[in-house]
Parts: C-alpha cells; sequence; structure tokens
C-alpha cells in the first residue's frame, strides 16, 4: 500500500463529492438520453443494476462501474429490503439469523471506525445474529485494512460489491445503508446515534459507554519502532480530509509548543512540519494498524475533526479536538476524554468539504479570531498503554 498514515487520519467524515458531482454533470450535457447523473450519484441508498447486481453510487462516481445509460432501480424497492433513509424500521434481531449490511459503514475510516461500533453492540448484545458486510469495491485500501483487522473482533463476513440479488435468500433481510453522506440525518444526529438507527436499533438502548469505540482495544495491533513502544510521546494531528477541517499550517508551531511546554513530551505526528520539537512518522506507520498502534500508544492528542478523535477515543486517550464546519456534539458526544473546541464557521455549517480558497481563508480568519489560549491541552494519560 502506497497511502500514508497522514492520509488515514485525514479521512474521517463525509467523502469528496463536489468535484466529482461537477464533472459528472459536465459528462452528460448535451445527451438527452443520458441517466439523469446527479439523482444517481445522490440517491440515498444503493442501485440495482440492469443484470440484478447490487451496485453503491460510490463505486458509480469512482469510475469502478459504468455509468448507467438509464435510471436503475432503487435497492429499497425490494421487498426484503430495509432502509433508514426512507423510514425507519426496527431490526427484529432475536427472530431472524442473518442481515445483509449494503455499504456497511462507509467509505472513510472514521465513518467505519463508528460505524463498527455500532455492529460491535448489535453482534455482542445478539450472539446469534450472524452479519454480513457488503463493501464498495473502489473503497481506499486503508479503510478495508480496518474491515480485515475487524475479523478478529468477529464483527461479520465482509463481501465486496457489485454482487447478485439472486444470491440473497428472499426471506432473508437486507439493510441498505448505501450513500450515507445524502442521508439528511447524517449531518444531523450524533453519528453513533445514526448508524444505529441505520440498522434498525434504537440508539436510547445503548449505553454511552458502548458508544465510544472501545472495540478496537480488542484488536491485534503490531508493536511500535523502537524507541516509542515504551518512550512516551504526545500526538499532534492536524490534518483533516478536506482544508475546511483542518488545523491551518499558520497554527501548527503554536500547538506544538504548548503541548511541549505543558507535556515536555516529545510531539509526533502524521503531517509534513520543520519544528525542533516535533517528529515526523509518517515513514513509521505505513498501514492502518500502525496509525492505530500510535493511537493507542500516545498519551495525549491535539487534532482536527479526523478519523484520529474516533480511534482517540477507542483507546482512552485524552484528546482535544477542534471543529469548524459542525457541531461536535454530533461527533463526541460519547467521548469522556474528549476536549471540543467548537470553532465553528458561519458560511461553512454542515459542509462536508471544500476545496475552494475562499472557504480555506474563513477557516485562516476564524482561527485568527479565536481565543488560542483558551482552547484546552489534554491532560496526560496517566500510564503508557500496554503495547
Amino acid at each position: 500500500m502506497n497511502t500514508t498514515t497522514a492520509d488515514q487520519a485525514d479521512l474521517s467524515d463525509a467523502p469528496h463529492r463536489e468535484a466529482s458531482q461537477g464533472s459528472a454533470s459536465n459528462a452528460g450535457a448535451g445527451d438527452q438520453n443520458a441517466a439523469p447523473r446527479e439523482a444517481i450519484l445522490a440517491h440515498r441508498g444503493s442501485w440495482v443494476t440492469d443484470g440484478r447486481l447490487i451496485d453503491l453510487p460510490y463505486d458509480i462516481e469512482t469510475g469502478h462501474r459504468p455509468f448507467p445509460s438509464a435510471t436503475p432501480r432503487s435497492l429499497a424497492t425490494l421487498r426484503n429490503v430495509s432502509t433508514a433513509a426512507h423510514a425507519p424500521f426496527t431490526l427484529p434481531a432475536r427472530q431472524i439469523h442473518v442481515v445483509h449490511l449494503i455499504g456497511a459503514m462507509g467509505v472513510v475510516l472514521g465513518d467505519s471506525i463508528v460505524g463498527l461500533t455500532a455492529l460491535h453492540w448489535l453482534r455482542r448484545t445478539h450472539p446469534p445474529l450472524e452479519l454480513v458486510l457488503y463493501r464498495p469495491a473502489s473503497a481506499p485500501d486503508y479503510v478495508e485494512q480496518l474491515y480485515r483487522l475487524a475479523h478478529t473482533v468477529r464483527i461479520g463476513e465482509i463481501r465486496q460489491l457489485p454482487w447478485p440479488v439472486a444470491s440473497i435468500a428472499k426471506d432473508e433481510l437486507v439493510v441498505d445503508l448505501g450513500n450515507i453522506a445524502y442521508w439528511p440525518s447524517f449531518a444531523t444526529m450524533p453519528m453513533i446515534d445514526f448508524f444505529l438507527r441505520a440498522i434498525g436499533v434504537d440508539p436510547s438502548l445503548v449505553p454511552a459507554s458502548d458508544k465510544a469505540n472501545r472495540w478496537l482495544t480488542g484488536l491485534t495491533l503490531p508493536k511500535l519502532p523502537a524507541p516509542w513502544a515504551d518512550r512516551p510521546y504526545v500526538l499532534f494531528s492536524p490534518e483533516a480530509s478536506t482544508p475546511i477541517r483542518q488545523i491551518p499550517a499558520s497554527m501548527h508551531a503554536a500547538w506544538i509548543d504548548r503541548l511541549w511546554d505543558a507535556h515536555g513530551l516529545p510531539v509526533l505526528g502524521f503531517a509534513p512540519i520543520d519544528h525542533p520539537r516535533y517528529i515526523d512518522i509518517r515513514g513509521l506507520s505505513p498501514d492502518t494498524a500502525t496509525f492505530l498502534s500510535w493511537i493507542r500508544g500516545a498519551r495525549a492528542l491535539v487534532t482536527a475533526d479526523s478519523a484520529a478523535v474516533h480511534a482517540a477515543a477507542g483507546f482512552d486517550v485524552p484528546t482535544t479536538a477542534v471543529f469548524t464546519t459542525i457541531d461536535p456534539v454530533l461527533r463526541v458526544r460519547d467521548y469522556p476524554r474528549c476536549h471540543a473546541v467548537d470553532l465553528r464557521i458561519r458560511a461553512l455549517q454542515g459542509m462536508h468539504t471544500s476545496d475552494a480558497p475562499e472557504h480555506a481563508a474563513l477557516v485562516e480568519q476564524a482561527w485568527r479570531d479565536a481565543d488560542f489560549d483558551a482552547m484546552p491541552v489534554p491532560a496526560i494519560s496517566d500510564a503508557l498503554t500496554p503495547l
């Protein structure tokens, strides 16, 4: 794999859509017989192709599947399919022996960590219930690595889309979680509650302690390289999947100085930062398992709205996380050791992604206007996590 851990830390929220949507619209311009491209890509759920294959808008968007010549049939129209994108439902977990989860649980790392938390609770609460997860064919490999790691905690069988509809028995329940970035509730509910409702579980039935991604502690992860396996350090992870959610470069040195002044520990991170107190560990983190090991071993973390904040909660790492586009409650409500900084920018509220220079400028201005000294520095954990 060529993707660095910095990339893994970045991809924690909804996938990039704006550029690809624009190019898709232009590609269909002037073709009177072309299927409505935006409607196909923004569909709240999955499709059934002419060949009776279950397909995802994401795989069509990324070019892994050909663009259909006509609007496909919505998977939700099949009798044995439920989807909370169209109507709430309750999963009859005690009455069924298997459930097929289409598109579960998203296409980026942070969403997948949280979504798998919901499935881990379901699997542990209903041991006889078998889960079958159908994954996008074009999801990044570092995301798929998380699903392969999840086999050690028996989440369920993994299948890659597209998949023949006929191979799923008509009396077996199918739950469609396709294209979650386009579900309105994805941006208005706490993420873990969103995923629980998406699989037909009432979030109030799940204790807050089971919503903090603690299933990550059951993974088999590699030992860190010397000397970091037994040497304390703190992490600074400013990157995010989009400029509007990351900590701008103009603030990197200030954060590193604050962490050093507060704790006197080496500051490590997954970004190329030139600072005497900072160590770039991208070259020491070749895969998702090692990325999680670095998070697990940290005494404290400062990060943006990224996958790192969700991983840190799973390992009980004290964290400060800064949010610029969404209410922090919707992301970190159930993370007791996370101090959220609400730096929301009105013009960017609810925006998943943007590379527009004017939006990046708004983020820079928000940081210049913020009371930086009032932002909390996370207290270090009491002891090194055994590695």
